[in-house]
């Protein structure tokens, strides 16, 4: 299911796990000899502050990328560049970014250790102990907007629009397994030619969250971050954190019990 949705909405990975892993052990190694490292991967060259990224986005430190690392592939090219230059410090954008993806992954990785998200078999995926009907509605009520709304039929959109608003509270009561990708496809989805909806839809969850959820709940400083002035660009954070779910349910799960119609 993530893996099929994630490709079709345009959160492909760049590169293969294992080949971050190789060229993170590769750098480690180099750096521990005084080297420098540029890499390429089929031919393509590679942002090490890409690579970086990945490794925070599903936890892992430079000790458990060499230890999960396997032998270098043949699509992957290292060389030494002729100068090193680093970067200066990130600015906010960026910082917020930083902060959403580690709301994320505390959001995941804590619904699996809590038991709210259990894998029972690897014919099953997941058991969602209160089901997934609101999230179902709330699904087809904001694709029946978007279709009013490229119709510019605005009062039927808008009649949609606030029966999936009014799910919100139910949706962050039952917490799917599918919460995070599904918000983030409609804020996408709405931010490339409606943004006030995808910005209203934040807000709404924003607002409710601090109703419902208890505590220094990770959803409660997803929601907050993502309405932050500090962020320039909705859109690369929310394709930042789909990026993030799929390393995450990659890493818990295996990518053959993500694949599911």
């Amino acid at each position: 299911m993530y893996k099929n949705r994630i490709a079709k909405w345009g959160f492909d990975k760049k590169h293969k796990r294992h080949e971050v892993l190789v060229m993170i052990r590769k750098k480690a190694q180099r750096a521990a000899i005084g080297k420098g490292s540029t890499f390429h991967v089929r031919g393509e060259s590679v942002d090490m502050i890409d690579v970086d990224r990945y490794l925070r986005r599903a936890g892992l430190s430079i000790q458990d990328a060499i230890n999960l690392s396997a032998a270098t592939p043949p699509t992957i090219r290292c060389s030494t560049p002729d100068s090193i230059i680093y970067s200066p410090n990130p600015p906010r954008q960026y910082e917020v970014c930083e902060r959403i993806l580690e709301s994320v992954r505390n959001y995941i990785s804590g619904s699996f250790d809590n038991g709210t998200w259990i894998s029972i078999s690897h014919e099953e995926f997941l058991q969602i102990p209160e089901g997934d009907y609101h999230m179902k509605k709330f699904f087809y009520t904001m694709n029946v907007a978007q279709g009013f709304l490229d119709w510019c039929q605005f009062g039927k959109a808008g009649i949609y629009l606030n029966s999936g608003f009014a799910l919100i509270k139910s949706i962050l009561i039952e917490q799917t397994a599918d919460i995070l990708i599904n918000i983030f496809y409609f804020i996408t989805k709405f931010q490339r030619q409606f943004p006030a909806i995808a910005t209203a839809m934040i807000t709404q969850f924003a607002g409710m969250s601090l109703i419902v959820l208890k505590g220094s709940h990770p959803l409660k400083q997803l929601f907050a971050e993502l309405r932050s002035p500090d962020l320039t660009s909705v859109q690369q954070a929310v394709e930042m954190g789909a990026s993030c779910i799929a390393d995450i349910f990659e890493l818990r799960l295996g990518w053959s019990l993500l694949i599911v119609t």
